[in-house]
């Protein structure tokens, strides 16, 4: 059984068992390379959210001129003290940016119901269409 391996590992030889070895270690560094290249992508994403939370105006400028640290937090807590531009003043936080979004999402709706009256009291030039307009315009102003 000894003579078999013997024979096996003289076969293959110390050059191709070295390649290997050279090539292993290869796979290791690129494995490590990888590795690190996801763990800074995950740490950009998170990243990118708690900045989106926090209202950030530009995340990708924000990323950017983030400095390092651990916590993902107190990078946005530093980066809304140094650079409080990067942020929206009217997103105080999670409770806010709620209140905030629903707002705008009805001002849209009320900016889309203004269109369709503009376009209403414009084409049939009617004053009934005309008046209505000038109602929801007003009302959208306060």
């Amino acid at each position: 059984m000894e003579e078999e391996i013997d024979s096996v590992v003289g076969d293959v030889g110390s050059s191709d068992v070295d390649d290997s070895l050279q090539e292993l270690e290869g796979m290791k560094e690129a494995l490590a390379e990888v590795q690190a290249e996801l763990d800074k992508v995950r740490f950009e994403k998170s990243l990118a959210v708690e900045l989106t939370r926090a209202g950030a105006i530009d995340v990708e400028a924000a990323i950017k001129l983030a400095g390092e640290g651990e916590e993902v937090k107190e990078i946005v807590d530093s980066l809304r003290n140094s650079k409080p531009y990067l942020f929206d003043r009217k997103v105080v936080g999670e409770i806010g940016g709620a209140i905030t979004a629903s707002v705008k999402v009805r001002k849209s709706v009320g900016l889309d119901k203004l269109s369709e009256a503009a376009k209403r009291a414009k084409k049939t030039g009617r004053r009934r269409d005309l008046f209505e307009y000038l109602k929801l315009r007003r009302s959208l102003r306060k």
